[in-house]
């Protein structure tokens, strides 16, 4: 259905190549690789060198979360170094972790790997700033999760559409059945739904009730789709194809952002 492409894609690839929307309105950002003079960085005690790569992503993706976060709550130094600081402790088991799943799909259940550093992030948040800031955080982040549900839920209703022809009122009941059953492994990396044979596509039991006798049995008789991984880095959000894009440096709490 065309009438839908123009606001999937869009949405597809605002998530896709790491803009981040939220309820208030906050700074695209974009990452690339860690640069090569960066490799030198010490490592904390007890991460071992084959980590490194690992690690250092996994801290720009926690530089990049911070950034979120002050945009958000406005947090003094001392409560973005406490914040910070819980984010830190999670990345050496995180990097071992990625280490040794690095061309790893994650499983339906598996929570997304940001997910997984952000959490610290939502406890130390509500120890450490009042309550209303904390709460705007929380909500920030469910905004986020909620828009990715609902790209998510678009443009495999369009796979659907493209298979099955369905009526104006079955897309629509579609795509909410699909975004109140969505796996946290469809979260990951948005790229895959640019390819559509290779995006994962909800199962006959989740879509239903949208769908008559006859679309169900060719639903059903699908073959196993194929799969496409982009890598770990994808999966994280890096952006390796940004030929000298580079990421604004957000450590500096003093910088001209927060004058």
């Amino acid at each position: 259905m065309n009438r839908y492409l123009i606001i999937s894609a869009t949405l597809l690839m605002s998530l896709a190549f790491g803009v981040v929307h939220a309820d208030a309105q906050q700074e695209a950002v974009m990452i690339q690789l860690m640069p090569a003079e960066e490799a030198a960085e010490d490592l904390p005690e007890g991460v071992p060198a084959q980590h490194r790569q690992f690690f250092l992503a996994l801290r720009r993706v926690l530089t990049i979360e911070m950034h979120f976060l002050r945009k958000t709550c406005n947090p003094n130094p001392e409560q973005v170094e406490k914040i910070r600081a819980a984010g830190e402790e999670r990345l050496p088991e995180l990097a071992k972790w990625l280490k040794e799943h690095e061309h790893h799909h994650l499983k339906d259940d598996e929570s997304r790997i940001q997910d997984r550093l952000i959490t610290p992030l939502r406890i130390a948040t509500r120890a450490t700033l009042p309550a209303e800031l904390a709460d705007r955080y929380e909500n920030e982040l469910k905004s986020r999760e909620e828009f990715r549900k609902q790209a998510v839920a678009e443009v495999m209703a369009l796979e659907v559409d493209r298979m099955l022809a369905l009526e104006r009122e079955q897309h629509a009941h579609v795509v909410s059945l699909i975004k109140e059953n969505v796996l946290p492994s469809w979260l990951q990396n948005m790229q895959v739904y640019l390819y559509g044979q290779y995006s994962p596509l909800p199962s006959v039991e989740v879509i239903g009730p949208a769908l008559d006798d006859e679309q169900k049995k060719i639903w059903e008789s699908q073959g196993r789709r194929s799969s496409v991984y982009f890598g770990w880095e994808a999966d994280l959000g890096l952006d390796q194809f940004s030929n000298g894009v580079e990421l604004k440096e957000l450590d500096d709490y003093g910088g001209e952002e927060d004058q």
